[in-house]
């Protein structure tokens, strides 16, 4: 399995567990996409290290959250790529997001996580590498998920085929 594939499929069970987690809640409330200041390709500041937002995603409760590579919130270096052995800031950590006007929270890391569960798959390992940032309620009115060029995630959804390449911010 490629790495692009293994990170869409990743990203889409996240996608799919956190926007069905309860197929009572309504989607929430998105600002327009011309005017929303925080959107997929935003920037983030990890303590730090900058880093390139991917997608945003929503819960059952309408909790809004951006994700963003597990790296970014690494302690050992930009080298350090085996989220298995690799040190990692803890859940909790503000990270300022760029057009937000209140730091954001890391409520996620696959390192941390792979690291709990005592991972040793290589794969896994050196390929796992996502993490959620909640954002601050203040920030609501400020996000869009879409991604106008590609259509956004409804577009992207419905235009592409398992096992199609898949392009992304960010330095993969």
């Amino acid at each position: 399995m490629s790495i692009r594939t293994l990170f869409v499929t990743v990203v889409a069970a996240l996608a799919m567990s956190l926007a069905v987690a309860s197929t009572a809640a309504a989607a929430p409330t998105f600002s327009p996409a011309g005017s929303a200041d925080v959107r997929p390709g935003s920037m983030t500041f990890t303590d730090g290290a900058q880093c390139t937002s991917n997608f945003v995603f929503f819960d059952a409760t309408n909790k809004l959250y951006i994700g963003q590579a597990a790296h970014c919130s690494g302690t050992d270096g930009s080298t350090a790529t085996n989220g298995c052995e690799a040190g990692s800031l803890p859940l909790g950590t503000k990270v300022e997001i760029e057009g937000a006007s209140q730091p954001g929270t890391l409520v996620y890391n696959s390192w941390l996580t792979m690291q709990q569960q005592n991972e040793t798959d290589a794969n896994a390992c050196d390929y796992n590498d996502f993490a959620l940032i909640e954002i601050d309620p203040a920030d609501y009115d400020e996000v869009n998920p879409t991604i106008p060029f590609f259509a956004g995630p409804i577009g992207l959804a419905s235009s592409t085929r398992a096992g199609e390449t898949v392009y992304s911010y960010g330095n993969s």
